[in-house]
C-alpha cells in the first residue's frame, strides 16, 4: 500500500473543502493499492474554512489540517504541509478544483513508469478572461 497525501492550501474555501474531499474520495476509490492522506492547510482564512475542515476531520480518519496564525500566503501553506505530511507521494491542490483529482491517476502512471516528479499543466483556458488567456498561453510557450 502506497501513501498519498493531498495537500490542499486554503484561504477562504469553506465552500471548496467539502466538494475537493468528495471528489478526492471518488478518485481514490478507484485506486486500490494507495491510501489518501489528505492535509488542509488553513491560511489565515476569515470565513468558514477552519469550520468545514475540522467537520471532515470528525467524520474522516484520513483528513488531517494546519490552522495557519495568520494568511502567509499559499507557498508557505504549501512548504507547512510538505513539512508535516508524511506519505510515500505528494500532490498540491488548489481547494477550488483548478486541479482536478481525476487528473491524479494519469499522473500516477509517470511515476510507475520512473519518473521522481510529475506535473500537469491546463491545455485548455476557455472561460477565462482573453487577457489572462494571452498571458498563460505566451508564458507556457516561451518556457
Amino acid at each position: 500500500m502506497t501513501d498519498f497525501a493531498a495537500i490542499i492550501p486554503c484561504h477562504n474555501e469553506e465552500e471548496n473543502v467539502p466538494l475537493i474531499y468528495a471528489e478526492l474520495k471518488k478518485t481514490f476509490a478507484k485506486l486500490p493499492d494507495y491510501r489518501l492522506i489528505t492535509w488542509f492547510i488553513n491560511d489565515g482564512s476569515t470565513d468558514k474554512t477552519l469550520m468545514a475542515i475540522k467537520l471532515l476531520q470528525s467524520e474522516n480518519s484520513d483528513v488531517h489540517y494546519i490552522d495557519m496564525s495568520r494568511a502567509f500566503g499559499k507557498e508557505a501553506g504549501m512548504y507547512a504541509g510538505l513539512s508535516t505530511a508524511k506519505a510515500d507521494l505528494y500532490c498540491i491542490l488548489d481547494a477550488d478544483l483548478q486541479d482536478p483529482p481525476s487528473m491524479i491517476p494519469e499522473m500516477l502512471k509517470g511515476i510507475d513508469d520512473g519518473f521522481d516528479v510529475v506535473g500537469a499543466a491546463r491545455t485548455n483556458r476557455e472561460g477565462e478572461p482573453p487577457i489572462r488567456s494571452f498571458f498563460c498561453q505566451h508564458v507556457l510557450q516561451d518556457y
